[in-house]
């Protein structure tokens, strides 16, 4: 047995559960208290991890531990919190011309560099759900659980991985494995996040419907030769899309505001630019400022009033802001991503109530300081 290894995988306590039936677990360690994701593998390739844990690859999630023991690789990864493209795509419907295509590119990138190492490394199972919108708008893709090494001495792939819809003929027992694989999937997922749906046909009114039809061929030798390939294409559409729209802009003279993605620092309520989202906003930012405003504490000074309605006003909004998690705040406090709904909810509301006694003494010792 490694008893290194399994010394290192020990130190991490199991605090949810993200996939039971996939075995994929949230823990955190017992020192750092940071949280991570934790695996379970049956079906893997040791080697492949081996080589990602030595030399991460940016844009899929960081491996820090690995451990082996009786045909089981337990690995310990990085925490991505965010939303997978899937249930963005379920919520909002199907994304625009220049969304698609910036998730797209930052895909490609992804996958040059996976396709670049030596060799390559074919990630086999590309669809919306393995694709989290991490903070600041950054594409990460998770699960490299059917990821093999590109091999030209195969004639077909010995083990049949990949998923419905998204999976290439190849791995269904008609071909090996390569490049062309994933540049298969990716066209999919273009249709998928233009359309809602992967079985919807991709007409030509659709801005990328030459790059899906390409991309999806069953012949692989009639898809793109490189996923760099597919990326020029997707950059002159988008070139083109741009440039239509300003001489759109130019010929009715008006003044238009480019597609705008979510901007986290904007306070809850207004990070959507939904209305339904910002009119309670408003009136719940309201009713702090009333309620500090209208703060009156006995024999106090004009000074110490004013630091009371301030700090007043300071905690209620700190508190608001980690209740609705703020620029995801709450992925640093155990179990408030748990899949419990009762456990996350029992679980920010403690938080809550701790972020607002430790402002509140916070406050009272600097009271304590500046003003007796």
């Amino acid at each position: 047995m490694d008893y290194e290894n399994y010394l290192a995988i020990s130190y991490y306590d199991q605090i949810g559960v993200l996939n039971e039936a996939h075995h994929v677990y949230l823990v955190q360690h017992k020192t750092s208290k940071k949280v991570f994701v934790k695996k379970e593998l049956a079906v893997y390739n040791k080697d492949l991890y081996c080589q990602l844990k030595a030399h991460p690859v940016s844009g899929i999630p960081r491996i820090y531990e690995l451990f082996e023991s009786e045909h089981t690789l337990t690995v310990i990864e990085e925490y991505i919190s965010g939303d997978t493209l899937e249930s963005l795509v379920e919520q909002h419907g199907p994304f625009d011309t220049n969304t698609s295509a910036d998730y797209m590119l930052q895909l490609c990138d992804i996958m040059i560099r996976l396709h670049s190492l030596q060799p390559s490394i074919i990630h086999r199972d590309i669809k919306p759900s393995n694709i989290m919108l991490s903070q600041f708008d950054h594409i990460v893709l998770l699960d490299l659980n059917a990821a093999k090494y590109e091999s030209f001495n195969q004639a077909e792939d010995t083990m049949l991985l990949g998923t419905k819809g998204y999976a290439a003929p190849e791995q269904y027992g008609f071909g090996v494995s390569t490049v062309q694989t994933d540049i298969f999937a990716m066209g999919t997922l273009l249709k998928y996040l233009t359309t809602g749906a992967i079985h919807s046909s991709a007409d030509a009114s659709n801005a990328f419907f030459e790059i899906i039809e390409k991309s999806t061929q069953l012949e692989a030798k009639n898809r793109y030769a490189s996923v760099f390939e597919m990326k020029q294409a997707i950059e002159k559409i988008v070139h083109i899309h741009e440039t239509a729209d300003d001489l759109h802009l130019q010929e009715h003279s008006i003044t238009q505001t480019p597609p705008s993605y979510t901007n986290r620092f904007l306070p809850p309520g207004f990070r959507t630019g939904n209305p339904q989202h910002m009119l309670p906003a408003i009136l719940t930012y309201l009713m702090i400022i009333i309620i500090s405003a209208s703060l009156t504490v006995d024999n106090a000074t004009g000074r110490d009033l004013l630091f009371n309605r301030i700090s007043c006003c300071i905690i209620l909004f700190a508190c608001a802001f980690f209740a609705t998690n703020y620029l995801d705040v709450q992925r640093f406090f155990p179990y408030t991503k748990h899949s419990n709904p009762l456990i996350r909810i029992l679980a920010i509301t403690l938080y809550t109530c701790l972020v607002f006694l430790g402002l509140m003494i916070v406050m009272v010792l600097l009271e304590g300081i500046f003003f007796l």
